[in-house]
């Protein structure tokens, strides 16, 4: 369809106001829609039901977790040492 037919197509759709869709209402539409609502509600009620840590609680779990880590590191940089010693002495 060349540009000109197409542009001529649109101006009539847009004359005679036929250019708007409207989606059939039907019963699987509202059902989904109720659906998705009642999902929606229940989302915010479960969101409301969840108890948050407090910034103390979540400033000693987080120095816990560093501390742990950087002692994890420490081991495994001794490991790796005595293991690069050994190896040294064998090869």
């Amino acid at each position: 369809m060349p540009l000109r037919d197409f542009a001529s197509y649109v101006a009539e759709l847009s004359a005679n106001k036929v250019a708007r869709i409207s989606v059939p209402i039907d019963n699987a539409n509202i059902e989904r829609r109720k659906n998705m609502n009642t999902k929606i509600k229940d989302l915010r009620t479960e969101w409301n039901k969840i108890s948050w840590p407090t910034k103390k609680t979540v400033a000693k779990k987080t120095a816990v977790v560093l501390t742990a880590s950087v002692v994890m590191a420490g081991g495994i940089a001794v490991v790796d040492y005595i293991f690069q010693s050994l190896i040294g002495v064998f090869l």
